[in-house]
């Protein structure tokens, strides 16, 4: 505990703000400013965005917003949209449940996080990922960590967790999950955090340092965007067992960040330009937008610059969604998986309810 008389000393992290002498070693450890991204031992730029350096990033005078086009053009995407999308498959709704989280369940008022977790750890659980074997384990977009708390509560292995976000996290369960297993006298698991946009973090400074011989799994609960695509570029580059992906904020993927297979697979179905993925992807927005006061779901096409009511733009933006998660799909089967799309949870529980999983092909 720090006293009055405690010195106060630069923190030789960041020397923009002081901290007490007595706390500085506890503190070096937890500050959330870091060093510069490059100095990292796993920093290595663009290492997950391969595309960067064959494709020109947007500049600011290529991007729009769909109001500017007109609604002849905003018609012909739409046509296009939904002709792609009635000839792609369509996810079943699988939801699971695990024991392990029927007290979180019980504790919260708002259900939707637990319910969220309780389907992701039911999958994990029928995918074999809790079987008395210690394993790497690695969150991406991972936050306080409270899934992988979770995760390791279910396992009860001396794990090994790397948990990967760019952002700064308050709250975080990292030291809970350690302090979970001694308390009910299981081996201690190893945490591993790391602070770094997932475009630059090279998966492969820690995975040659593997202390044990055991599968590697990934999985995150909310992944938005272009970290979803830069994640399988990540993953694609080592031989990871399992990934279970929830899918999210479609709107703020970007075409210079997408897996060059994924790049690809939307070129032969004609959304071969950054332009066309804009439009795409700004459209998947309709499908998580709420109405408007005084407009119903057949409303709203006189005053919306697309001249649709608002159940139509629903409708459109999660068929565009779709086209997105099963261009990923297709992307991991292209490159040696076995993967499929789920409904992991209702729509009354998230609108983004819509997972990725997927297994390594034996070899």
């Amino acid at each position: 505990m720090s006293t009055i008389l405690d010195k106060q000393v630069q923190c030789p992290i960041d020397g923009r703000h002081t901290i007490a002498e007595s706390h500085l070693q506890r503190h070096i450890k937890r500050c959330n400013t870091l060093p510069k991204p490059e100095l990292l031992p796993y920093y290595k730029a663009n290492v997950n965005a391969p595309s960067l350096n064959k494709t020109a990033q947007c500049s600011t005078t290529d991007k729009f917003e769909l109001r500017q086009l007109s609604k002849d053009e905003i018609q012909t995407w739409v046509s296009k949209f939904k002709t792609l999308f009635s000839n792609l498959p369509i996810p079943k709704e699988e939801i699971y449940h695990h024991p392990a989280m029927d007290e979180r369940e019980a504790e919260c008022t708002n259900k939707k996080n637990p319910v969220q977790q309780a389907s992701i750890l039911g999958h994990m659980g029928q995918l074999g990922l809790f079987n008395n074997k210690p394993a790497v384990f690695l969150e991406f977009g991972a936050g306080r960590a409270e899934l992988s708390r979770y995760v390791q509560r279910c396992s009860n292995q001396p794990n090994w967790y790397i948990l990967i976000d760019r952002g700064s996290a308050r709250l975080k369960h990292d030291s809970r999950i350690v302090k979970d297993m001694k308390e009910r006298g299981f081996p201690e698991p190893s945490i591993t955090r790391c602070k770094i946009d997932i475009k630059d973090f090279d998966l492969g400074y820690y995975l040659d340092r593997k202390p044990f011989e055991g599968p590697i799994h990934a999985y995150s609960k909310h992944l938005c965007g272009a970290a979803t695509d830069l994640t399988l570029s990540c993953l694609n580059q080592w031989k990871t067992d399992t990934i279970f992906i929830a899918l999210c904020c479609h709107h703020r993927c970007q075409w210079h960040l997408l897996n060059p297979t994924t790049m690809s697979i939307l070129q032969e179905w004609g959304i071969d330009n950054p332009h066309a993925f804009q439009v795409l992807c700004q459209m998947t927005g309709w499908a998580i937008n709420s109405l408007r006061p005084n407009i119903t779901e057949l409303g709203g096409a006189d005053t919306h610059f697309s001249g649709m009511c608002h159940k139509d733009r629903t409708e459109i933006g999660l068929m565009c969604k779709h086209i997105i998660n099963y261009a990923r799909c297709l992307t991991l089967s292209r490159l040696g998986y076995n993967a499929w799309l789920v409904k992991y949870v209702s729509s009354n529980a998230t609108l983004e309810n819509v997972a990725l999983i997927a297994t390594r092909k034996e070899q």
